[in-house]
């Protein structure tokens, strides 16, 4: 019997291999479920190829990494481990300015977080973490006097991919309370990258 070879693992394993295809139909023929589901992902979600998607040069066994699309997180591309940063950055900057939104946006003040579970089950169990901050303020008591305290709290929540993420919050540029979503365009002309200067 085949053992089950991980996705990440068999996906490096078919783009240093010289005919993939033939190598995925030979552990096709046992009877481990795993790695047949494993072989099915590799199929029909990475881009099988030993040169990288950043710099298009031939990536060597021992500088092999992949990245999960912006747009499209369930197709993976092979790229230089050195070279995954810099094409995440831009990638994700390029897509979000696309965008448009709220979300990345530089007068963006952002607020409480929403979210509102689409997707029950993901098989790749991909996760991303949501960082923001928060102004809470409640009344108390000090001496007899009732006072009202503020505190910024630094929040964070898991969300997966299949989740929609929404944020409530306050645009500065128009002075008025809008609502942000990740990975969501809306091509709003006012919009203006956070990390553009």
């Amino acid at each position: 019997m085949i053992k089950t070879i991980e996705i990440k693992e068999l996906f490096k394993l078919c783009c240093f291999h010289n005919n993939h295809k033939v190598y995925l139909d030979e552990l096709k023929t046992g009877h481990n479920q795993q790695l047949n589901a494993n072989i099915d992902f590799v199929e029909k979600n990475t881009r099988i190829t030993n040169i990288c998607g950043w710099c298009n040069t031939k990536i060597k066994d021992g500088e092999f990494d992949y990245l999960a699309s912006y747009w499209t997180p369930f197709i993976w591309k092979p790229v230089h481990a050195s070279c995954k940063k810099e094409y995440k950055n831009t990638e994700s900057l390029k897509c979000q300015t696309i965008d448009a939104n709220c979300n990345d946006c530089l007068f963006f003040e952002r607020g409480e977080i929403k979210s509102e579970f689409l997707e029950e089950h993901n098989t790749l169990g991909l996760r991303f973490d949501l960082n923001w901050q928060e102004l809470r303020s409640w009344s108390s008591s000090i001496d007899g006097k009732q006072v009202v305290i503020e505190k910024m709290l630094s929040l964070r929540r898991m969300a997966k991919v299949g989740d929609e993420v929404n944020f409530n919050g306050f645009c500065k540029f128009i002075n008025i309370p809008v609502q942000a979503y990740s990975n969501f365009a809306t091509g709003y002309k006012c919009f203006k990258h956070r990390k553009t200067i």
